[in-house]
């Protein structure tokens, strides 16, 4: 069949190379030379393949560049390599590109580059590109000069919106809250965990009512920042009125500068009680909290963030409703994965990420935040068969650790338990499952 078909197509590229002009005859049978050796290659391809039950060979060239074993379903315990037809094929073509040398501008692309060599260069190329992106991770980023405006139009906002935030919120300005507030800010003794005698700071403290509450209840000693002039002067009225000018300070300016203001390693906790959503500027406030923190110190944030829209017809009314609260509110509605990626990319360890527990009888159901758009006519919603609430809430609580992060990383899964253990310690009670080493973080992480 092969014998025949190729003198057939032998006489017919005989006539037509007579019917060319002389400038052309010779590149025609230079290429039905080129046939002719393909031809006798498949040939003898054909003649090895026929005498094993192994699949036919389209091609000798085809199989060199394929180079993998094939298994013939009906045969699994032959393969192209044990027939011997895969390195007669390898040697009739080194054969062929010994005696045939086909100029460079002629050579097809596969005779050209093997494909082994492109493979391997690919390979080179992504792992060159891989290891320059870590390197690019590693290096620390390029930390932006801090713009304020932004803060400070939140405290201009605060000043001028003062007498309609206190008519409807009253002391304390929270969204999520309960009908009596001292049942909330009683959780959050709870939540945040204070201890008497704790140094904290309040960063956005408002009239400094939560600040005065923990002092008075928990014993801990305040510190309270606010960005509002008004805020600021009420605070300290409202603090000597309570008799707290000992364990409540209040001071004026923006909470992204705390480095600025306290000395490094001050505050047992740092808290933000719904103002950290205030900040454009969220790393650098994390990174702020985390310098004027003990080490072992904790970070709590309760705040509001992005819902994450179940439907995707519900995307659009969702950012819809997000952009009239930052436009209306001088806010920032967070991302509650990338606060979260920040947090631990700082190097806090993940204490608890929770909805807020509060009991269903106690809880306010944000009539009053409904109460405050009618009076300002900020963020007003005007159809509430249409609406969907577009915020999550969430409190986070994560602790700086006391001991360097760069020792023993093969321990770093033990942190969680190191601290819980700590904890335990100081209350007396040991939880189920906290370690018994009672030696110091400094010394376990040298272990």
């Amino acid at each position: 069949m092969l014998g025949c078909g190729a003198r057939h197509r032998d006489r017919k590229f005989g006539l037509l190379a007579d019917e060319l002009p002389p400038a052309l005859r010779e590149v025609f049978e230079h290429r039905v030379q080129r046939l002719a050796v393909h031809r006798n290659i498949l040939a003898q391809c054909y003649l090895v393949v026929i005498s094993v039950p192994t699949p036919t060979v389209a091609s000798a060239r085809e199989c060199q560049q394929q180079d993998r074993e094939y298994t013939h379903p009906a045969h699994k315990n032959h393969t192209m390599r044990q027939t011997g037809c895969y390195s007669t094929c390898r040697t009739l073509v080194a054969q062929e590109s010994l005696t045939s040398r086909v100029p460079a501008d002629e050579r097809t692309f596969w005779e050209t580059y093997a494909p082994g060599n492109i493979f391997n260069q690919i390979k080179y190329r992504i792992s060159r590109l891989a290891s320059r992106r870590g390197r690019e991770h590693t290096q620390p980023e390029a930390r932006t000069p801090y713009d304020g405006t932004h803060a400070r139009r939140v405290g201009e906002f605060y000043d001028a919106r003062h007498q309609q935030f206190m008519k409807v919120y009253g002391d304390v300005i929270q969204a999520l809250r309960t009908r009596d507030i001292v049942d909330l800010l009683n959780y959050q003794i709870k939540s945040i965990g204070f201890e008497p005698g704790q140094r904290v700071l309040d960063a956005g403290c408002g009239i400094a009512a939560p600040a005065i509450h923990f002092a008075s209840r928990a014993g801990v000693y305040v510190d309270g920042i606010t960005i509002s002039n008004v805020q600021y002067e009420v605070a300290r009225d409202r603090t000597q009125a309570a008799g707290l000018e000992g364990r409540v300070r209040v001071i004026l300016g923006d909470y992204h500068k705390l480095p600025e203001l306290f000395s490094p390693g001050t505050y047992d906790i740092v808290y933000f009680l719904e103002s950290f959503g205030h900040s454009r500027d969220k790393r650098r406030l994390i990174e702020a909290a985390w310098d004027v923190l003990k080490p072992g110190g904790r970070l709590y944030i309760k705040d509001l963030f992005r819902r994450v829209p179940l439907r995707l017809e519900h995307r659009e009314p969702i950012e819809r409703e997000i952009r009239k609260i930052n436009e209306s509110y001088h806010y920032e509605v967070s991302d509650l994965n990338v606060v979260v990626e920040d947090i631990r990319r700082k190097g806090f360890v993940l204490r608890f990420l929770r909805a807020i527990e509060l009991e269903l009888r106690q809880f306010e159901d944000l009539a009053i935040s409904n109460e405050f758009q009618e009076l300002t006519g900020l963020a007003q919603i005007k159809n509430w068969n249409d609406y969907i609430f577009p915020v999550d809430f969430f409190e986070i609580e994560c602790t700086k650790p006391e001991f360097s992060l760069d020792w023993r990383l093969d321990r770093h899964f033990l942190q969680n338990r190191q601290h819980l253990h700590k904890e335990t310690q100081a209350s007396g009670t040991p939880a189920a499952g906290a370690s018994l080493d009672r030696r110091p973080p400094t010394d376990m992480a040298k272990k």
